[in-house]
């Protein structure tokens, strides 16, 4: 159990990974193993940024706001997810 636990991912770090590069980096989706989707959010975000200057970077913000919000509904189990899985042993 020992040798496990420094792998298991804490509810305080996602949160505020979450909190601070959840938005527009997808930082809690990649702490949580979830490269995919959050290297997604990466490239919209920087997409969201770079067309700032125009309306489309506005609702392309507006969409991941929205994400973002649904994300912060299902993170605790995300994290409860992602540490039994961790547990399981099934782990590369």
């Amino acid at each position: 159990m020992t040798e496990v636990a420094p792998k298991l991912k804490t509810k305080k770090a996602a949160w505020l990974i979450w909190f601070f590069l959840g938005m527009f980096f997808g930082g809690h989706r990649m702490y949580l193993n979830r490269m995919g989707s959050g290297l997604f959010v990466l490239t919209v975000g920087c997409f969201a940024f770079i067309t700032s200057f125009l309306a489309i970077g506005a609702w392309v913000a507006g969409g991941l706001f929205i994400w973002w919000i649904i994300d912060a509904i299902r993170l605790n189990k995300m994290i409860e997810v992602e540490n039994e899985y961790i547990l399981s042993g099934e782990e590369d």
